[in-house]
């Protein structure tokens, strides 16, 4: 399978071919507030069959159930 795709700005380009490890859809308030909608959908690569290109920005918060998310922008 081959996913691709990146942000909207064009700085951050991501590639891999692989079949998802997991595809999931979360409904927690953090989910909604990123993605402006009711849901987000999280999908899991190894990261072995992953490429991103470009600079990744990231900040951690805690979730409202008081676990440490880890939010990515760009390349880790």
């Amino acid at each position: 399978m081959e996913i691709k795709g990146g942000c909207l700005c064009g700085s951050v380009r991501y590639h891999g071919h692989a079949e998802p490890a997991f595809v999931s859809v979360c409904h927690c308030c953090d989910c909604q507030k990123f993605t402006g909608s009711a849901f987000g959908v999280v999908m899991g690569l190894p990261q072995s069959a992953l490429q991103i290109q470009g600079e990744l920005k990231s900040f951690t918060k805690l979730s409202d159930g008081g676990n440490s998310i880890v939010r990515f922008f760009g390349p880790q």
